[in-house]
């Protein structure tokens, strides 16, 4: 699954895990996620750092429909 983000807070790196997907009401979900691939300027990149946006791939389990914010644990 491919998303496209733009970073707030933290960097973020190939391998880091997703847990939590945050909705646009403001209710959350449990998701097991692991970034496998950053695309900056459909160019590979291992770190995105703030304010940057990029695409990232992801592998796991949970939907992400209509999320707001992913939050996670660095590796």
């Amino acid at each position: 699954m491919a998303a496209v983000i733009r970073l707030g807070g933290e960097q973020v790196s190939v391998g880091d895990f997703l847990s939590t997907a945050v909705f646009e009401d403001d209710r959350s979900t449990k998701v097991d996620l692991r970034i496998v691939m950053i695309l900056r300027y459909e160019r590979p990149v291992e770190l995105l750092d703030s304010p940057h946006s990029a695409k990232i791939e992801l592998a796991g389990v949970g939907g992400l429909e209509g999320a707001r914010q992913l939050r996670g644990c660095p590796q």
